[in-house]
């Protein structure tokens, strides 16, 4: 007979504030007031996703403000994964949604590991290898 393994409790939970500044809480708030989706949490929002996924898209199209061109009728071609089209009709480029926000005030990317000091990567420098990258790919 083999021993429970204990679980440990609660390691941190965010504060009232912190959580209700987080783009998820945005997202939900977004939702019930311009889709008339009744959500009011994360399990709200993920069961909604799941019953309604092409209305899910849709709406991370609007939200997040989506730079495209063209026109699409559909979300999906066909219900059968995989081998889904999405979004039939449009074309995107996602240098230029990402970049549309670049400023000298704050950095595009703050990361941190296990192993290092934090590291900022301006938006110079993240363009300059976006433009190496580009440079090597054609």
């Amino acid at each position: 007979m083999s021993a429970k393994k204990e679980v440990p409790g609660l390691l941190w939970k965010p504060s009232n504030v912190s959580r209700d500044n987080t783009n998820i809480v945005h997202f939900i708030k977004w939702l019930n007031e311009n889709k008339s989706i009744s959500t009011n949490d994360y399990n709200d929002l993920w069961a909604w996703s799941v019953e309604h996924f092409e209305d899910f898209w849709e709406a991370i199209l609007e939200y997040f403000e989506v730079i495209y061109q063209g026109e699409y009728s559909s979300v999906i071609d066909s219900p059968d994964m995989p081998g889904i089209t999405w979004f039939q009709g449009i074309k995107l480029n996602y240098a230029e949604h990402i970049f549309r926000h670049h400023t000298l005030q704050h950095p595009a990317i703050v990361f941190k590991s296990e192993s290092s000091a934090i590291i900022e990567v301006s938006w110079q420098e993240l363009a300059e290898k976006v433009a190496a990258f580009q440079h090597f790919l054609i």
